[in-house]
């Protein structure tokens, strides 16, 4: 007869972890934008290139337009991300807090304007109760930044792979990023 301990040890064993799956995710991406930008020399420069605008920000302002699964799942992500950084922003290498500091109007924003934004489309609700400003372009940027900067926390072991917030961060970032870049790779590089 199997042990409670065994049972919870295979449980423990099938849970889904996804440092690995957004390492992957992160190499195509790199893949692409190494393929479609290639005069560019660091990671840091292409980040700054896709935020510029182009396929990716396009694929992000679909999702957020569309009412398909892939979009409510993305808009999910984006929210658990935004709340998670909200408690706390990443730092680049530099100390710079990488945030959602111009994009989520949680702090700055009371009821009755966000209620009059959302009627006049100045705002968007993503999920539950997050509320991003309407300006795709900022929203984008920063999204991108936050992503790159999991990535890089990642990469260089800042994370504790054992550490609740690590895997949100990591995890949500996945979905986010995994529903901008699916039309875009599946249509081919530009």
């Amino acid at each position: 007869m199997p042990s409670i301990r065994g049972i919870s040890n295979w449980y423990e064993s099938a849970q889904i972890e996804y440092f690995t799956p957004f390492m992957k995710l992160w190499l195509c991406f790199n893949s692409w934008y190494k393929h479609v930008f290639p005069r560019i020399r660091t990671d840091a420069d292409a980040i700054r290139e896709i935020k510029m605008g182009g396929q990716i920000k396009d694929s992000f302002s679909n999702l957020l337009d569309s009412t398909s699964e892939d979009a409510k799942e993305f808009k999910k992500a984006l929210s658990i991300l935004i709340q998670e950084i909200r408690l706390g922003p990443l730092e680049d290498m530099s100390g710079i807090e990488i945030c959602f500091r111009e994009s989520d109007i949680a702090v700055t924003y009371t009821k009755r304007k966000i209620t009059s934004e959302l009627q006049s489309n100045g705002i968007i609700q993503l999920e539950g109760e997050i509320y991003v400003i309407s300006n795709t372009e900022i929203l984008f940027r920063e999204t991108i930044d936050v992503i790159y900067q999991v990535r890089c926390h990642l990469i260089h072991g800042a994370f504790d792979i054992e550490d609740r917030r690590a895997k949100r961060l990591v995890k949500n970032s996945y979905i986010v990023l995994e529903k901008i870049l699916k039309p875009v790779i599946a249509g081919g590089p530009e």
